[in-house]
């Protein structure tokens, strides 16, 4: 196959996205070797550093800026909805039909118990996404952060991170609220096996720092999450599952904030600024 190919270019991305991340794994060893160790000098070091920076330099000039209709965002964003949605609704269902047609009162306690469980889960899931994707409060309505934490905290009751709130109770313009929850919804899958989520905010309604970090085992940041935050992707398209830091980013945007991605160790940390507070 021709090297100009658009194929070509299109698998050369997808692979070489892996690769950095195992450079990084082979530096790490080498940097937790004693300080007097010859590592620390060697050719393989500084080779390793060299190619893991060149690979980001040809991924980085590969990625296209996303165009995207305010349809496909719109049904991009109800399939992020639904596929929350669809797990506990579905147990409903299931736990309705075990009550019409079981006649142990044992079973229909336990079918019983499911649906009250999954009821109160779809609802916090749509508390949550009622805030965090839709049009809650009026055009640049201010909204209470307390009210955030209390739907965070409901939220989060049902996944494997336990969150942290330790921002102040204040009033934030709508879209920094959303920014915040969406960060949320970022920093879950930054440690699929666990662990703490803390959240922070400072400043007031003009310049506002958001901060956001997952700590937990196997932490790493969502694939492409820095260049889905800028409105970058490989190919320019989008799908279900870049969506989320896609939607993230545009939040950012319109709330004129920016957003970084960094980790150290087992914590990723998410920052947000306001644009006009860095200048």
């Amino acid at each position: 196959m021709p090297r100009g190919d658009r194929r070509f270019g299109e698998d050369f991305i997808d692979v070489a996205q892996t690769i950095p991340r195992a450079f990084q794994a082979l530096l790490l060893l080498v940097y937790q070797q004693p300080p007097d160790s010859d590592w620390q000098s060697s050719p393989i070091r500084l080779f390793l550093q060299r190619a893991m920076n060149r690979i980001c330099e040809v991924i980085d000039r590969q990625m296209t800026n996303i165009k995207l209709g305010s349809l496909d965002l719109a049904a991009l964003l109800c399939s992020r909805v639904c596929h929350d949605v669809i797990s506990p609704v579905g147990a409903i269902v299931n736990g309705l039909e075990v009550m019409d047609l079981e006649k142990d009162e044992a079973m229909r306690a336990d079918a019983l118990k499911l649906v009250r469980e999954s009821a109160a889960r779809a609802s916090s899931r749509l508390q949550f996404a009622r805030l965090a994707f839709g049009a809650a409060g009026s055009a640049g309505a201010s909204i209470d952060l307390a009210a955030a934490q209390t739907i965070a905290r409901t939220y989060f009751d049902d996944e494997k991170a336990e969150l942290v709130w330790e921002a102040p109770r204040l009033f934030l313009p709508k879209n920094k609220v959303k920014l915040l929850l969406n960060l949320l919804l970022l920093a879950g899958p930054s440690i699929p096996r666990g662990g703490t989520i803390k959240v922070a905010v400072d400043g007031g309604e003009d310049a506002t720092a958001i901060t956001v970090m997952a700590n937990g085992p196997n932490a790493r940041i969502p694939p492409h999450a820095p260049d889905l935050l800028a409105g970058r992707s490989p190919s320019g398209g989008m799908d279900a599952h870049a969506i989320q830091p896609y939607y993230t980013g545009l939040i950012a945007q319109a709330s004129g904030m920016e957003v970084t991605v960094t980790i150290e160790g087992d914590t990723v940390r998410f920052d947000a600024k306001s644009v006009a507070a860095e200048n």
